[in-house]
């Protein structure tokens, strides 16, 4: 790749066409696997359900768009949303428990 983007490669072959990313589908990728982090701690689980909900607005918004400008970030844009979905299933699953057990229990305060 040459300094300047008008100038030709010295062999005289075209430059290669850059691929550009979805960011809503790298940001649901990312929060899906924060909010999978999230869900195993305890202490953590509401957020893993905030971030499981946000992840998924961010999957559906990348697929989206993939409608009017199609790229190569499809795969990646199921991923997030798959992997928000889960997060915030683990995350209600966990919250619901700790509140189950914290209200049945007569030693514990809550």
């Amino acid at each position: 790749m040459s300094a300047y983007p008008d100038e030709p490669r010295p062999d005289g072959t075209p430059e290669p066409e850059q691929r550009r990313s979805n960011g809503a589908a790298v940001t649901a990728v990312v929060l899906g696997v924060i909010g999978l982090f999230c869900c195993f701690l305890i202490v953590t689980s509401v957020l893993a359900v905030v971030l499981g909900v946000i992840g998924s607005i961010f999957g559906v918004i990348a697929l989206g768009g993939l409608r009017t400008r199609p790229d190569s970030s499809r795969g990646l844009a199921i991923t997030g949303l798959c992997l928000s979905a889960v997060a915030l299933i683990a995350g209600v699953a966990v919250s619901g428990s700790l509140a189950v057990v914290t209200h049945a229990h007569p030693l514990l305060p809550g």
